[in-house]
């Protein structure tokens, strides 16, 4: 799987073990930080990025001081951020905030 443990310090869980019965993380995961490796899908629309990992679509959204790094990236580049779950997610699709590339 494309998606691993962030930092022990920061704590998390595998990909799989996130999603609840509708595919969207568990309310009991929000908040918590996960690594995810993947393809961008998208360019980027206001700091926000969507990875595609195992054909799972992740969105994670930076802060605007990664904005100079994040501008050299293109579609299909393989990617890897750090990003905690949005605690007020609703969907099915995992949505990262406070990201940071890795």
């Amino acid at each position: 799987m494309s998606l691993d443990l962030p930092d022990p310090q920061k704590g998390g869980k595998a990909f799989e073990d996130l999603l609840g019965p509708k595919r969207g993380p568990r309310a009991s995961e929000h908040g918590k930080w996960i690594n995810v490796v993947g393809t961008l899908s998208q360019v980027p629309v206001s700091m926000v990025f969507w990875i595609v990992t195992d054909n799972e679509l992740v969105q994670c959204a930076f802060g605007a001081s990664w904005q100079t790094r994040l501008m050299a990236y293109r579609i299909g580049d393989s990617i890897k951020v750090l990003g905690k779950i949005n605690e007020s997610q609703v969907g099915d699709r995992l949505a990262l905030v406070d990201c940071e590339l890795r």
